[in-house]
């Protein structure tokens, strides 16, 4: 990551690094706007030579942008696994969310309890998992608007990739996620 100052304005550039051979990197990223109560969770997969595996969303009702950040972690995780992929870095732009995890330990009266402690159970499944933070993109208010209508071209272009793929594994899983998150 590069930091630059430009006329007195902050700006700062992100790029994206492939995890080492043997490992999928699963880019997760949860928007909720409180004005509408919308909300939705999403993410990618990658291989360690940045090769596409899959993509996923999710549109949800939930109550704060951590608690959306926290469920595509979740549904990240349960994709990679159902998948077979043992060795995970999972990267999400939200710092709170990632040290809720990487603490491993969170109180049953805290209200996230439930997802941190799926989360954290999942990764018994795994050979290795990391959950990292990593810089994202700074979008103006309007940015769960902006990432709805990302995740409905992600799953136009996921689906037009497994119809050209004639995958049939994948297109199950794609049809069962599709059947419950395209629903606004």
């Amino acid at each position: 990551m590069e930091e630059h100052r430009d006329n007195s304005k902050f700006r700062r550039l992100v790029w994206w690094t492939p995890p080492p051979k043997g490992c999928v990197k699963i880019n997760c990223d949860g928007a909720y706007t409180r004005n509408g109560k919308k909300a939705a969770a999403g993410g990618v997969l990658r291989d360690s030579g940045g090769e596409f595996l899959f993509a996923f969303s999710r549109v949800l009702r939930v109550g704060s942008s951590v608690e959306a950040e926290l469920f595509a972690i979740k549904l990240g995780m349960e994709i990679g696994i159902s998948m077979g992929y043992s060795n995970l870095i999972v990267e999400s732009d939200l710092l709170s969310a990632i040290q809720l995890i990487n603490r491993r330990v969170i109180q049953q009266t805290h209200q996230f309890y439930a997802l941190v402690s799926s989360i954290i159970y999942m990764a018994v499944n795994v050979h290795h998992i990391t959950w990292n933070h990593a810089y994202g993109l700074s979008l103006s208010s309007n940015s769960p608007i902006i990432f709805l209508n990302f995740l409905q071209i992600s799953f136009f272009y996921l689906y037009v990739r497994i119809k050209l793929e004639q995958c049939i594994t994948a297109k199950c899983i794609f049809f069962s996620y599709l059947n419950e998150d395209i629903s606004y």
